[in-house]
This record gives structure tokens, sequence and C-alpha cells, in this order.
């Protein structure tokens, strides 16, 4: 691997290390266990794609050479399932808190869910 690759690996951990003092300067955030609880939600749901991704290689037995079933394992099983785990992790989890006020929180927590599923999903990309 180049070194391209390996500095790759470290913008999620840099993005949210940068995330969480802007959130502790600029806004003052005193409690951060939501925001660690996001990140490692975003984590966890790498490991449910990754799950739904196996079990479409399974049904498919590899063979991916159709633009048919190539289209659907990408766009369906990888893109929709990555979505919708963020997005459920989001809704289960941090939507019915009651300090949760409105929409900036639910961005702010979203992007924490993306960032710490790209904090594992480029590791697991650039292994294969």
């Amino acid at each position: 691997m180049n070194y391209l690759t390996y500095i790759s690996f470290a913008v999620a951990p840099l993005l949210i290390l940068a995330c969480i003092l802007v959130l502790k300067i600029k806004f003052s955030i005193k409690n951060l266990k939501n925001i660690r609880n996001a990140v490692l939600l975003g984590v966890l749901s790498v490991v449910l794609v990754f799950l739904a991704s196996w079990a479409a290689e399974q049904k498919f037995q590899g063979n991916l050479s159709s633009m048919k079933r190539m289209v659907f394992y990408v766009f369906i099983v990888i893109a929709f399932c990555a979505e919708l785990m963020k997005f459920l992790a989001l809704r289960l989890s941090f939507y019915k808190l009651k300090n949760f006020e409105g929409p900036i929180e639910g961005i702010v927590y979203s992007v924490f869910i993306g960032l710490g599923y790209s904090l594992i999903a480029v590791v697991l990309f650039a292994f294969g």
C-alpha cells in the first residue's frame, strides 16, 4: 500500500477530534457522552452493513458478473443498508432523548455517527 492509503486512515479520527473541539469551544458542550455514543453507534453500523454484504454475497455466491446484480449489490445492499443503519442509530438512540431539542442536535449526532462509520469503513475498504 502507498502512503496515501495510510494517510486516509487518519482523516476520520482527526475530523472527530476537530468537531469535538469546535463543539466544546463554540457551543460550550460539557457532556460528551452522547457524542461518544454516536461515534460508537457509527462503528456498530459498519458491522451490520458488513453482515448485510456477507448475506448478499452468499445469495449471489460471488457471481456479480451481470450489470443488474452489480447495481443491486452496490446501490441496494451496500449503500441503502449503510444509510439505513446510520438513520436507525440516530432515530432509535437519540431522537427519544429528553434533551434532544431540534434539528441542529440531530445534525450534530448524525455527523458523529457518519464519522464513526467512516472510521472503520475506510480501513475495511483499504484491506478488502
